[in-house]
């Protein structure tokens, strides 16, 4: 007689193909992403979709054992999957030299929009390319007063 599957357990079992499935969906997209991934940063996918999928295999017996851990470790290795499947989206979208634009900016709303919705990395690019000095250290408020200044 088979015992009776309990709350947590069908969770963790839910945590772990979820683990799983997002495994094979971020295989599929670090092939699908546009651009190349620095090698870092697919090296880290990688290692992540490996920790993702050992966490799916987990059998029935472990989860029967314990399934608080299993949940906590299938959510944890979801979690991390998707957090550096992004960051490597991020990077090969920097990394495209279409994505650099070397006009300079003048100050339009429109513009100003597109700015502000920029992170402080692609910010600090963006004025890289535009050839301008001091900006390193600058926060994204003064990093976006740099680009409204005329000739900028």
């Amino acid at each position: 007689m088979m015992a009776k599957t309990t709350k947590a357990q069908k969770h963790a079992l839910e945590a772990r193909d979820a683990a799983g499935e997002s495994a094979r969906a971020a295989k599929q997209a670090l092939r699908d992403i546009p651009g190349s991934v620095p090698k870092s940063d697919r090296r880290k996918v990688k290692g992540a979709i490996r920790d993702a999928k050992h966490v799916s295999k987990t059998s029935k017996r472990a989860v029967r054992r314990d399934a608080a851990a299993v949940t906590a470790e299938a959510e944890a290795a979801t979690k991390r999957l998707r957090k550096t499947l992004a960051s490597a989206k991020r990077a090969a979208r920097l990394a495209d030299p279409s994505h650099r634009e070397t006009t300079a900016t003048s100050g339009s709303a429109a513009e100003q929009a597109e700015l502000g919705a920029m992170t402080v990395a692609e910010l600090r690019l963006k004025a890289k390319d535009a050839g301008l000095t001091g900006y390193s250290s600058l926060a994204k408020a003064d990093l976006l007063a740099l680009f409204a200044k005329p000739g900028a």
